[in-house]
């Protein structure tokens, strides 16, 4: 049996590169329903300069959402979130491949007050993007109990239709549990009867 995780932040993560609003953040309100797990780093695409993290939902709200891997949550400190701020995600999962990063799942905190109507726009536009939960950071400056994370992150996780893709995949993120079908076909193909 594994061990229990719980909220909080592991001892061995280091903050020091994030500002000291995000630092707050992560320990006032993040750390206060979801285990960091790791502190993360810097990350420069072209002029852009993000922060990020890894967190984990402890044992008692995988029940709630089953998501066993680690999440990442990106730091966009600008008034304006671009939607050229999401290719960050595919930076971190190059960068640490080596963990147990959830592919589909992700947390945005931005200093952007509109990011939530940006992105439902992003993602009714972009079927294939990856599942965001969206926060800024003035909601997250004070404390948010279990119930705020619990709204957010149903309407942006479960309220999509993973499947509602109305042409072929161009990506292969939600080609996902299909493995022993292909393996079917490749088979059939490949020994002629």
């Amino acid at each position: 049996m594994g061990k229990t995780t719980y909220a909080g932040i592991n001892h061995q993560v280091i903050l020091d590169h994030f500002t000291s609003k995000e630092r707050e953040i992560i320990h006032k309100t993040l750390s206060k329903q979801f285990y960091i797990t790791n502190g993360g780093t810097t990350l420069s695409i072209g002029k852009s300069t993000y922060r990020y993290c890894f967190l984990k939902f402890p044992d008692d709200k995988i029940q709630l959402w089953g998501i066993t891997s680690e999440i990442i949550v990106l730091f966009s400190p600008f008034q304006n979130f671009e939607p050229r701020s999401l290719d960050a995600f595919d930076r971190i999962y190059e960068e640490h491949s080596g963990y147990r990063l959830d592919k589909i799942c992700v947390f945005v905190i931005s200093e952007d007050r509109g990011l939530l109507e940006k992105l439902e726009g992003i993602v009714k536009s972009n079927k294939e993007s990856r599942v965001i939960a969206p926060f800024t950071y003035d909601e997250l400056e004070s404390q948010r109990d279990l119930a705020f994370f619990r709204k957010r992150i149903e309407k942006f996780f479960f309220e999509r239709d993973l499947f509602d893709v109305d042409s072929a995949l161009k990506k292969d993120l939600y080609f996902f549990g299909r493995e022993q079908l292909c393996h079917k076909l490749v088979d059939k193909l490949s020994f002629p009867r």
